[in-house]
């Protein structure tokens, strides 16, 4: 998909992220060697809009899912 046609404005974006059955985050080797953390804005979007986000370390491997309720 196009770049523009999925992110040209904040209303593409927001339905593509719906359209997605998910997100695959994978830290890059500084984030995994420093055991420092990270979390993506674009994973923050995708568990606001109800998508589940799944990390892969090389070590580990975790699901997260979007809270239900208020």
């Amino acid at each position: 998909m196009a770049p523009c046609r999925a992110a040209g404005n904040p209303w593409c974006y927001r339905d593509y992220i719906r359209g997605s059955a998910a997100e695959l985050m994978i830290a890059k080797g500084m984030y995994v060697q420093t055991r420092s953390g990270w979390f993506s804005d674009r994973s923050i979007c995708y568990l606001a809009s109800g998508r589940p986000v799944s990390r892969r370390t090389p070590a580990l491997r975790i699901c997260y899912r979007p809270a239900t309720g208020s």
